[in-house]
């Protein structure tokens, strides 16, 4: 995180574009370890995840948020000094479509930030993670929602380059796991969320190799407990 503090301080006027921002999770993170900037917009399909994250950022009136197509941005041509998208590369049903409007928008000697959760190198802690992660892609599927499993870095890396066609500055690696990984809590909220992701499943897709799957995970959370798995974060530069 040092590392990515040191380049994200080379300025304080950053005007940034989060892309696919959720409720606003790599803004926190962006707010954790930027020195100043001048405004950060985010934006996303659901109108639900927009009133949550308006809701997280109440009274900064440096940060928006709106409801938008990634694949049609609404802003003109080189916006923002830096663009990102933090865990949707698996998301995307048009990955070259966004890319290109990312690349678009973002201004001559800009940045894209692409961040990643990764599927190999990780501990057993992180399993859990990436088994209960893959577990929820294959139900949203089943759903006709686009939610891919994950990539290896080496893929994440490759993949980001093909889309965006701008120079790689630098990889890092990201570990936001807890120090502790059995904590009871966690694992028993882990358990909760396998429940709740089989809950939205209608019933008569539900299968009894869903509810084997899922107790497989839990059993495996138990034994090892529970940690985020490491995200990729690559930097790229728009010459």
């Amino acid at each position: 995180m040092e590392n990515v503090r040191k380049f994200l301080s080379k300025r304080d006027d950053w005007k940034i574009l989060d892309v696919g921002t959720g409720v606003g999770n790599f803004i926190f993170l962006l707010e954790s370890v930027i020195s100043g900037y001048e405004q950060i917009v985010g934006i996303d399909t659901s109108l639900g995840a927009i009133n949550a994250a308006v809701k997280n950022f109440e009274g900064k009136d440096r940060i928006h948020f709106k409801q938008m197509d990634a694949s049609k941005i609404d802003f003109e041509d080189e916006s923002f000094d830096l663009v990102c998208l933090s865990n949707s590369l698996h998301h995307l049903l048009h990955p070259q479509t966004i890319f290109d409007e990312m690349v678009r928008v973002l201004k001559k000697g800009g940045f894209l930030i692409v961040n990643e959760m990764r599927s190999d190198a990780l501990s057993e802690s992180q399993l859990s993670h990436l088994y209960v992660h893959h577990f929820s892609a294959k139900l949203d599927r089943m759903m006709n929602m686009v939610h891919d499993e994950t990539y290896p870095k080496d893929e994440i890396v490759r993949l980001v380059q093909e889309y965006s066609r701008l120079q790689i500055e630098t990889v890092f690696e990201l570990d936001f796991g807890p120090s502790d990984a059995m904590d009871p809590q966690g694992i028993e909220s882990m358990k909760t969320t396998l429940d709740r992701l089989i809950a939205r499943v209608p019933e008569d897709k539900r299968t009894w190799e869903i509810e084997e799957e899922a107790r497989k995970i839990k059993e495996y959370v138990s034994a090892f407990g529970i940690s985020g798995a490491t995200q990729i974060l690559c930097i790229l530069k728009k010459k």
